[in-house]
């Protein structure tokens, strides 16, 4: 996550993305509020409101990507929509101060999401907290990658959760341990791929030494120059990105500056593991149709299986 002073992150931005236990300023308006008292008569109470977002954006589990997700007003009389239907969370001096803000999916509206806000009062300014979000935000981490680290999907999970809760020093010693765990088959998949575009017979036997050798630094030192341009991140070696990222070090970097460096060695895993998943993909494809011509071809209705 980008730093950022307190007053420059937007409410929005801030329930959207920050991680748990976040906190950003909020502005305040008054305004004289009804209620219905127990002898029915009007209880009129000068009251505070903050403004909610009528809508956020959140990956939607059921629509498999990023999604509006709108305000839905809970039966609870500390909730109100206002003028242009402008949501606002009422603020009053004898209840509690935290708030349940519930969200469904505008395109499905199957898929919920629910955050717990807590308001503060810190040296005459307002403050909202982010304590709870359920589902937790962001898409689950591919098949692929999963696979790729076998038995080790558990410390990749894990990371991916310190992350998402803010905790940059503990998801940046679980992605840190997942890549040196695991070099070897995420170079032996930059290996189908190089075979796959006919790569010369001293490109595939550089990055079969480098899934060879032990030490990471020396695998990324003999692949710098090997590894397919179509697997490349952004016109960069993506082996070359993560020993940047890993060689950083925990001890010389904040909590928020490892979160930071987390995200990003996250991202570099996805876009390789999708960028080679692609081609493989399609590779298989091609061979699919390939096999469907031939078997057509000779008279036969289907592939034989042996194809």
């Amino acid at each position: 996550m980008a730093k950022a002073n307190l007053q420059e992150i937007e409410l929005p931005a801030m329930l959207e993305g920050m991680p748990l236990l976040g906190k950003t300023r909020v502005d305040l308006s008054t305004r004289l509020l009804k209620f219905a008292s127990p002898s029915d008569r009007a209880d009129e109470q000068l009251v505070s409101e903050i403004k909610i977002p009528l809508r956020l954006n959140f990956f939607c589990s059921t629509c498999h990507g990023e999604r509006s997700f709108v305000f839905r007003e809970a039966p609870d009389r500390f909730y109100h929509l206002g003028l242009a239907t402008t949501p606002t969370l009422v603020l009053i001096s004898h209840i509690t101060d935290t708030y349940v803000l519930p969200y469904v999916c505008v395109n499905c509206a199957n898929s919920e999401k629910t955050l717990i806000v807590k308001y503060s009062l810190d040296d005459e300014l307002s403050f909202l907290h982010k304590i709870s979000e359920f589902p937790p935000n962001g898409p689950p981490i591919p098949k692929r990658l999963l696979k790729l680290v076998g038995d080790d999907k558990a410390l990749l999970l894990q990371g991916y959760q310190a992350e998402r809760q803010g905790f940059g020093i503990g998801a940046y010693g679980y992605y840190r341990r997942v890549v040196d765990e695991h070099k070897k088959q995420f170079l032996e998949e930059a290996l189908k791929v190089a075979k796959l575009n006919n790569a010369e017979v001293t490109t595939i036997e550089t990055i079969q030494n480098a899934i060879d050798a032990r030490d990471f630094s020396a695998s990324v030192s003999m692949v710098k120059d090997a590894i397919p341009k179509e697997l490349f991140i952004d016109g960069q070696n993506p082996f070359t990105l993560l020993y940047g990222l890993l060689s950083e070090g925990l001890h010389s970097h904040t909590d928020a500056e490892c979160l930071e460096l987390a995200e990003s060695i996250r991202v570099v895993l996805l876009a390789f593991c999708e960028k080679s998943e692609t081609m493989l993909k399609e590779d298989e494809k091609l061979k699919k149709a390939v096999r469907l011509f031939n078997s057509r071809k000779s008279g036969q209705t289907k592939p034989s299986p042996e194809e």
